[in-house]
């Protein structure tokens, strides 16, 4: 990863909290606080409330939690494509819900498992299982593509067969649907993810189309956010009032109060697969390696 690039994200960064960093030496792997090496080929990291990490292994089924207690030496490991109640047929996505609840989504297996901290199956809840809500029900074709888990413990899911969105509610009931492509406005046409923000915004990226569509909680649209012209996303992630998106060589960042744009362009190809921003580290998540670089306050 270059120096630049992670300059650039902290600096935007702790420019929006009024915190400083030590940027000299950043981007270098023998400056950074902790880098953790031959690491599978994940394609999600998150970071749980006690520092330690977890990794998301789709093609191989398996998710990994690196212990901060072992300065990140030692890891749990579960899942293995299987059929087995420990196992994942495709695990498609990992929600951490207060950072501290685990939720995996099994696209394939049609389901969602709550882990706890050690990474055990404390239940696993089957779509076609999920009692419906009035005439509201799961159709058919569903292919849960996405999801996130809101701070009060409802659930949405995105169903790529109709590009809609399911809100289901703490009772296991579908509450509301909204989305799809006769939506008016709100209309979705190839969502990809959903992410839900700190001000229970609901984020749903389009990377075919270049669109990301925000709704409130209720499924009402609210606009389209305002993209960098000429720049090709593949991934976004939400953080406070950050929205940042990448591809396999560029970053751009908006703030959503100013609406100020940033976009970085590096010299050299790199491969940023995922990252997370903590309050005292960012974590940048590479082909094979995970960089730990801090924040101070």
């Amino acid at each position: 990863m270059s120096k630049t690039l992670c300059v650039f994200l902290l600096s935007f960064f702790l420019g929006l909290s009024g915190g400083y960093a030590q940027w000299d030496k950043l981007g270098q792997k023998e400056a950074a606080f902790h880098v953790i090496t031959d690491i599978p080929n994940a394609s999600q990291i998150e970071v749980d409330a006690e520092g330690n990490i977890f990794l998301l292994d789709s093609r191989k089924g398996f998710l990994y939690k690196y212990l901060k207690s072992t300065h990140y030496d030692s890891s749990i490991v579960v899942g293995g494509i299987s059929t087995r109640d420990d196992g994942f047929l495709h695990p498609k996505k990992l929600a951490v819900k207060n950072r501290q609840d685990f939720y995996l989504l099994d696209d394939l297996g049609r389901k969602i498992v709550l882990l706890d901290k050690e990474l055990k199956v404390v239940e696993s809840s089957d779509f076609y299982a999920i009692s419906s809500s009035g005439s509201i029900d799961i159709p058919d074709e569903f292919e849960p593509y996405s999801f996130d888990i809101s701070s009060a413990g409802e659930t949405f899911v995105l169903n790529k067969f109709n590009n809609k969105v399911y809100k289901i509610n703490t009772f296991g009931k579908i509450e509301s649907v909204f989305g799809g492509l006769d939506y008016g406005r709100g209309s979705l046409y190839e969502p990809e993810d959903i992410q839900l923000s700190p001000q229970n915004r609901v984020y749903i990226g389009d990377v075919e189309n270049q669109r990301i569509s925000v709704f409130d909680m209720f499924g009402v649209y609210l606009k389209d956010e305002e993209l960098p012209e000429e720049f090709n996303w593949e991934k976004f992630h939400i953080h406070e009032s950050l929205l940042i998106l990448w591809n396999k060589s560029e970053l751009a960042i908006i703030n959503s109060l100013s609406r100020e744009k940033k976009q970085y362009r590096p010299t050299h190809k790199f491969s940023l697969r995922d990252l997370y921003i903590g309050r005292e580290f960012i974590y940048l998540l590479s082909e094979n390696e995970v960089h730990l670089y801090p924040i101070k306050e």
